[in-house]
């Protein structure tokens, strides 16, 4: 078995992505953040997915940008869903999409609990992390929901 620093970044991240068909997300399967952002390790250091993306696909990244999301889906990958732009950019477009998510209805546990996809999938979907969807399932949180 090959040893991961061995194997090529570019075999390593194609390993980890999963294209979604519906929505054109490249989803992140490897090991995520609490935020459901995706991390690989480059050069001993643990990298967000979607920048290694865009290194890979589009090209360096200038300094004090961010590699922001199109489709608010923290594990995509997909380069052609991500753009670069600043903090305040990134600040703005999640205001203006009225993204703070994280407060759920009834209907929503309902659906994430009966959701037999992966959770880190579901969780990106929502704006949540994977282990935020986990303790939904585990009725963790919102247990008062049947």
């Amino acid at each position: 078995m090959k040893k991961s620093f061995l194997v090529p970044v570019e075999e390593r991240f194609e390993k980890y992505t999963i294209p979604e068909p519906n929505s054109g997300c490249w989803l992140w399967s490897g090991s995520c953040v609490q935020d459901g952002y995706g991390t690989l390790r480059v050069g001993g250091k643990s990298l967000r997915a979607h920048r290694v993306s865009w290194k890979l696909h589009v090209g360096p990244i200038p300094d004090g940008l961010n590699v922001l999301h199109k489709c608010d889906t923290p594990p995509c990958v997909n380069p052609q869903h991500l753009f670069l732009g600043t903090q305040i950019d990134n600040n703005l477009d999640r205001d203006f999409k009225d993204r703070n998510k994280g407060v759920f209805t009834n209907e929503q546990i309902k659906a994430i609990r009966c959701d037999n996809r992966s959770q880190s999938i579901i969780g990106g979907e929502n704006g949540v992390s994977r282990s935020t969807i986990q303790l939904i399932k585990a009725r963790k949180t919102y247990c008062r929901v049947n």
